[in-house]
């Protein structure tokens, strides 16, 4: 299917995250608070570049998208180079920048392809498979990364890492599918409100034979539409709180791997490498069950005792990897279930609220978390996170009963 392909680049620039955050502070030397506005920064790009980024989605230009994405990968990499080699933290930033707008457009190049080809009923699968393949290709790049020990300030060795993500993001610009009648979700709005139109038609019948204003039937439709609101705002909430607990843990992650507990930047790579390639294996066995209530609380409850182990305690690389590997895959389960009752609510509209909402949650808890380190200490900012955890899990579970 074309989404492995499409999948490919955004595997790469979630490698190329990795690979900024270790060298700004292994490198760079930026402290937690630098790199806490660097997260920051980097998560306020999306937010602001979220709106105009919506006319490629309504119009269904995807490979457009793509190519937008290649570009500013391209940049994000030869300013990277640059930083590196003049020892420039401006200039980690300004490379940092084009990488958030080559995972916007990356991003939303990959989801017009999947709302526009297929119905609702298989956009959970299907992303899935996409987090899936990413999280797989991902992992490899970083362990490459890690055992080729490559440095990115030699000239050589950044040329084949530039032309390894333009390859791949021309592959998928040509692979990704470009509407030209947008049918898909033409025929859910239709469906959708063909029911609503069933619906008011069958109160005004009752209406004119009954000669009286107290019908059931429009209350009922009333009462759907307050439900679908509610379910909806507690959804978003839910999310909101998630998103904060998750950066408050991969922010200052790698700081606290490279300057607490001592590992060196090959070492935090070929972790984070062997984490995501475990965490897809992990998520291709799981059942489609996994957006189930009972899915999502076991994992929200297993992965607030997996970040704690990370956290408090000095673990194996092991251990470390098996760590990290059972926080992505249960951080997928979450965002899943959650993504796919937003798109069942939303039927693929406002496609952009969902991730503005969620950058504008992780901009606060990349911005917040260095003073909160900083001012509670790892044990008591790590409970911090499984409080947040746990708030968001009571959300969730009252919005999908």
């Amino acid at each position: 299917m074309w989404y492995y392909v499409a999948s490919t680049p955004l595997a790469l620039v979630n490698a190329l995250d990795v690979l900024i955050n270790v060298l700004a502070v292994k490198t760079l030397r930026l402290s937690l608070h630098e790199v806490s506005l660097l997260n920051a920064m980097w998560i306020l790009v999306l937010l602001l570049l979220s709106k105009s980024a919506e006319k490629y989605f309504y119009h269904g230009l995807s490979k457009k998208s793509i190519l937008v994405a290649n570009s500013a990968l391209t940049a994000s990499t030869l300013v990277l180079y640059l930083s590196i080699l003049y020892s420039q933290r401006g200039l980690l930033y300004v490379s940092y920048a084009f990488h958030a707008v080559a995972f916007l457009h990356y991003r939303v190049g990959v989801q017009i392809g999947i709302l526009e080809n297929y119905f609702s009923h298989e956009w959970g699968f299907i992303n899935k498979k996409v987090l899936t393949t990413t999280l797989l290709v991902d992992g490899l790049v970083l362990s490459l990364l890690a055992t080729w020990r490559l440095d990115v300030s030699k000239p050589g060795e950044l040329t084949l890492i530039l032309l390894q993500c333009l390859a791949a993001g021309l592959l998928a610009q040509l692979v990704t599918p470009q509407p030209i009648v947008r049918f898909t979700r033409i025929v859910e709005k239709l469906e959708r409100n063909a029911e609503l139109g069933l619906g008011l038609t069958d109160s005004l019948v009752l209406l004119a034979s009954l000669g009286s204003s107290s019908n059931t039937t429009w209350i009922k439709m009333y009462l759907s539409r307050r439900r679908a609101v509610s379910t909806l705002t507690l959804l978003l909430t839910s999310l909101v709180v998630f998103k904060i607990s998750s950066e408050y843990l991969w922010t200052p992650l790698p700081y606290i791997l490279i300057n607490t507990h001592g590992l060196s930047a090959d070492s935090v790579l070929a972790l984070y490498g062997a984490g995501k390639i475990i965490a897809s294996v992990i998520l291709h066995v799981l059942p489609q069950w996994i957006s189930s209530e009972l899915a999502v609380s076991l994992a929200i409850l297993l992965r607030s005792t997996c970040t704690l182990t990370l956290l408090l305690l000095t673990p194996t690389s092991i251990i470390v990897a098996t760590l990290l590997a059972l926080i992505y895959s249960l951080g997928v389960v979450v965002d899943v279930a959650v993504y796919s009752a937003y798109l069942k609510i939303t039927l693929g509209e406002k496609i952009t609220l969902f991730p503005a909402i969620s950058e504008l949650a992780g901009f606060i808890g990349a911005v917040s978390s260095s003073s909160a380190l900083s001012t509670l200490g790892l044990n008591l900012y790590s409970f911090i996170i499984v409080l947040l955890n746990f708030t968001s899990l009571l959300l969730v579970l009252k919005a999908l009963k």
